[in-house]
C-alpha cells in the first residue's frame, strides 16, 4: 500500500507549521515539548511518541475436542498465541489496547521498544468498547501518551498511527481523519472514527495520534475487503469508563433492561421488558414509545442505548413515554449494564443462560458476507436444554418463524413460549430442530 499522505502536508492545519511533540521531561507528565515542521517530517514526532508505544504477546491454552464434527478423534491440549499492540497512559505502568487482544489470555507479555519485556496484568476490561486496562509489573518510570479530545478532531485532520501489524514492530504509518461516528455493527456503542492510516492485524491497541502527539483514538477494526478503511474507538469514550475500569474491573453503564424495537417514526419502542430489571420495577411496559431522557429527544433505539449507556448505574431518569398514543412519564432508576457475552447468551435473565448456548450475529464471522443473516453457535453447554440439538458452528436462522436476526429474538420468544422451533443450517443443509425449556 501506497502511504501517499506521509509527507504531503501542505495544507492549513489550524496553527503554525511547528508544533510539539513529546520529550523526557519530569516522572509525573507525559513527554512534551520540542519544535518540529510535519510539513518536512514525522520522524520527530514518530521517534518521540514510539516509546510509549508496546507490542502486547498473549497465551492460552485448549483442548482440541471429541466431536467428530471437527473432525478431531483424539484430545489433545494446545498453547496458541497472539498479539496486538498498547500504549502507556501513566508513568506507573498503567497500559490500554483492545479486550479482544487480551480476552481468554492465560498470560500476557508486555514487549517495549527498547526490547525489555514485564508481565502484565489485566485490571480492567469492557467488551462494549472492546477496551482493556493492563498494568505491568515494574518499579521504574515509563513514557506514556497525553490524551486528546476525539470530540475537536475534524474530519480532514491528520493522523499517525503506531503499532505492531503482523508482528512488525512500532510500523508508522500516517494519515487523516476520514469520517467521524461510523456505526459498523461491532457493539451498541458503534461511534467509530475512520482513518485511511495504515491499520493491519496487529496494530489492535496501537494508538492513533493527531500531530500534537495527542491520542485520540485506539485502533481497533478494519474493513477486510478495502484498502484504507481503518476504524478507530474515539479516546473520549475510553476516558469516561477509566475511573471504572481501574477500580471495579469493568464499565459501570446505565441499563434498563429491555429489548427494543424499530420504528421510521423518531422515538424508541419497547419491543420486551426483561423480569427483574429496572424497566420491570418501574412499569416500562412492551409497546411503550420511549420518545424523551431527562427532556433530551430520543431519535431511535440506537439512540436511547448510547444516552442510557452515558448514565452510570444508579442514576435516576425520567422518560417520556407514548402508550396507547396517551403521553407519561416514567422515572427508573437505571441498573449496571451486563456484558456483551452476558446480553447475547441471555445469561442475566433469572440469573442463568435459559438457553445453555452463546451466539453471536453470523456477519461478524463471515468476512466475505457482511449481509448474510443469522446467528452463529459458539457454544452449547451439555448440560442445558440445547445438549444434542444444538452444534457448535450450527447457523440459527429463524427461531418460531421469526428471523433470527439478533440474540434479542431468541430471548424475547423464550420469554414468551416454553418451545422454540428453529431452523438451522448445519454444514450447508438446512434443517428443523424443537427445543424444550
Amino acid at each position: 500500500m501506497q502511504y501517499k499522505h506521509l509527507l504531503t502536508f501542505g495544507l492549513g492545519v489550524g496553527l503554525s507549521s511547528v508544533i510539539s511533540v513529546f520529550t523526557d521531561t519530569a516522572e509525573a507528565d507525559p513527554q512534551k515539548v520540542k519544535n518540529y515542521d510535519p510539513q518536512l517530517s514525522l520522524a520527530p514526532l514518530a521517534e518521540a511518541l514510539s516509546p510509549t508505544v508496546v507490542n502486547i504477546v498473549i497465551e492460552q491454552s485448549y483442548s482440541t475436542p471429541l466431536n467428530p464434527f471437527f473432525g478431531f478423534e483424539n484430545p489433545e491440549n494446545k498453547i496458541q498465541t497472539g498479539q496486538g499492540s498498547g500504549f502507556f497512559i501513566s508513568d506507573d505502568g498503567y497500559l490500554l489496547t483492545n479486550n479482544h487482544v487480551v480476552e481468554g489470555a492465560e498470560t500476557v507479555t508486555v514487549k517495549l521498544s527498547d526490547g525489555r519485556s514485564y508481565d502484565g496484568s489485566i485490571i480492567g476490561t469492557d467488551d462494549s468498547l472492546d477496551i482493556a486496562l493492563i498494568k505491568i509489573k515494574g518499579s521504574e518510570s515509563f513514557p506514556y501518551v497525553e490524551l486528546g479530545s476525539s470530540e475537536q478532531t475534524k474530519v480532514g485532520d491528520w493522523v499517525v498511527a503506531i503499532g505492531n501489524p503482523y508482528g512488525l514492530s512500532h510500523t508508522v504509518t500516517s494519515g487523516i481523519i476520514s469520517a467521524k461516528g461510523r456505526v459498523i455493527g461491532a457493539g451498541p456503542y458503534d461511534d467509530f472514527l475512520q482513518t485511511d492510516a495504515s491499520i493491519n492485524p496487529g496494530n489492535s491497541g496501537g494508538p492513533l495520534f493527531n500531530l500534537r502527539g495527542e491520542v485520540i483514538g485506539i485502533n481497533t477494526a478494519i474493513n477486510p475487503r478495502a484498502q484504507g478503511i481503518g476504524f478507530s474507538v474515539p479516546i473520549d469514550a475510553v476516558s469516561e469508563i477509566l475511573e471504572d475500569l481501574k477500580t471495579k474491573g469493568h464499565a459501570s453503564r446505565g441499563w434498563l433492561g429491555v429489548g427494543l424495537g424499530k420504528d421510521e417514526t423518531e422515538g424508541a419502542i419497547v419491543g420486551e421488558v426483561y423480569p427483574n430489571t429496572p424497566a420491570a420495577e418501574s412499569g416500562l411496559k412492551r409497546g411503550d414509545k420511549i420518545v424523551r431522557m431527562d427532556n433530551e429527544t430520543i431519535e431511535n433505539s440506537e439512540d436511547l442505548i448510547r444516552k442510557v449507556g452515558k448514565k452510570h448505574a444508579n442514576t435516576k431518569v425520567n422518560f417520556d413515554i407514548l402508550r396507547n398514543g396517551k403521553a407519561r412519564s416514567i422515572t427508573v432508576v437505571l441498573g449496571e449494564r451486563p456484558s456483551q457475552k452476558d446480553l447475547s447468551t441471555g445469561s442475566f435473565l433469572n440469573g442463568s443462560n435459559q438457553l445453555g448456548i452463546e451466539v453471536s450475529v453470523i456477519s461478524r464471522f463471515d468476512s466475505s458476507s457482511p449481509s448474510r443473516r443469522g446467528l452463529i453457535v459458539l457454544s452449547v453447554s451439555p448440560s442445558g436444554p440445547a445438549a444434542n440439538k444444538l452444534r457448535p458452528k450450527d447457523i440459527i436462522l429463524s427461531c418460531n418463524t421469526i428471523d433470527a436476526s439478533s440474540p434479542e429474538v431468541l430471548r424475547n420468544e423464550m420469554s414468551q413460549s416454553n418451545e422454540l422451533k428453529l431452523q438451522i443450517e448445519r454444514n450447508g443443509q438446512r434443517m428443523n430442530v424443537t427445543i424444550n425449556l
